[in-house]
């Protein structure tokens, strides 16, 4: 059988297989803590500060599971990204000078 390629990735990311901390020196694969609780990987993967990371196949899979188990945490984490993309246009806007000029989405500061 030959091994793929990403086999050998060092990644912070986590795969199916790979190990995610539950603190308490508490470990558990993703693909067991995607099956048993959902919930509480999406918490561990969208907290400020959290270490944890997913590779792009299981985040999919894991928001698709929350879209039925809880959307309103999806609702949330959109929120929250808008939030995030928009501060960082406004922030780029100040330093660049372009704020209140036709370039800039933002027109005024209030």
């Amino acid at each position: 059988m030959k091994r793929r390629k990403d086999e050998f990735c060092l990644s912070p990311r986590r795969r199916l297989q790979d190990s995610v901390p539950l603190g308490n020196n508490l470990y558990m694969s993703a693909i067991k803590l995607l099956e048993t609780d959902p919930v509480r990987l999406w918490n561990l993967v969208h907290t400020k500060g959290s270490k944890v990371s997913l590779t792009r196949p299981l985040h999919f899979k894991l928001k698709q599971i929350i879209s039925e188990v809880a959307p309103e945490l999806i609702v949330v984490n959109n929120v929250k990204r808008e939030l995030h993309k928009n501060k960082m246009k406004l922030s780029k806007a100040i330093s660049s000078g372009t704020i209140g000029t036709d370039n800039s989405s933002f027109k005024k500061l209030d």
